[in-house]
Parts: C-alpha cells; structure tokens; sequence
C-alpha cells in the first residue's frame, strides 16, 4: 500500500538545497528544479514539489493530496511495483479483472490492499497518461 511520506522524510539537506536553488533561481523553484544542471534534491523532493506546484495551479491548496500523489508517482515509477499490490508480494497484476477476480476469495486485508492498488494504479494511470486513454475512451475502447 502506498503511504503519504514524502513530507516526513525532508531533512535539513533538503531544505537547504530548496533555500540554495530558490536564491539563484527566485521565485521558480519548479523551473530551477528541472533546469539548473546543479540540482542535489533526490527524486521525491523533486517529485512533490513538481506535483504541489502542478496541483496549487489547478487550484487544489493541500500539501497532504500532494504527498500522497507524489508518494503514488514515485512508488509507480518502479515498473514492478505498479503492477504489485504490496512491496511484500511478487504477483503481478496486469488487469483490473485480475484484481477483481482475486478480491472475490481473498481474506479481508488481501481484499483491502488490492481495492488500494486499483484506486492507486489508474489515478496514476489517468493521471500520467491522459494522451494515451483519451483517444481510446472516443473510440469507446477504454
């Protein structure tokens, strides 16, 4: 399952290099963190600060939506883990009828834990890949 953490694992060397690129780069922290070849933020820094910015846009004002989007993108960019309901299990799942098959006999956490993984997978599914599930869902194929 994936868990908003993102925020909770900042330490003060994240901070300082969001204070570093916002000198050199003010106000634009979202343009220094893609641009400035000097960037030292790890990759859920990068991830959260690019999806707090995209969805403050979009009016949405909630650092904890946030988290937990960026949490979902980073945890998905690992090819495998998209397609596993836990870190713990090395079944894959391509197919929601695969989820949904496996959720008539499962236990009740089993149950739980894959109803997360659909509800993670196609909000990072939708939400990463507009282009590619507009024009099936007009051809009605989605």
């Amino acid at each position: 399952m994936v868990l908003p953490t993102i925020r909770a694992s900042f330490d003060r060397r994240d901070a300082l290099n969001l204070v570093d690129l916002l000198a050199r780069h003010d106000p634009g922290l979202r343009d220094a963190l893609l641009t400035d070849p000097d960037v030292q933020a790890p990759p859920s820094l990068m991830f959260y600060v690019l999806v707090r910015q995209t969805l403050l846009e979009g009016v949405i004002d909630s650092p904890s939506i946030a988290d937990f989007v960026a949490s979902v993108v980073l945890a998905f960019t690992r090819t495998e883990r998209s397609y596993r309901v836990s870190e713990e299990t090395e079944e894959d799942l391509h197919y929601l009828v695969e989820m949904i098959e496996q959720m008539r006999t499962a236990e009740e956490r089993r149950t739980f834990l894959l109803r997360a993984h659909m509800g993670n997978y196609y909000l990072w599914l939708t939400g990463l890949f507009p282009d590619y599930l507009e024009p099936r869902v007009r051809r009605r194929s989605a």
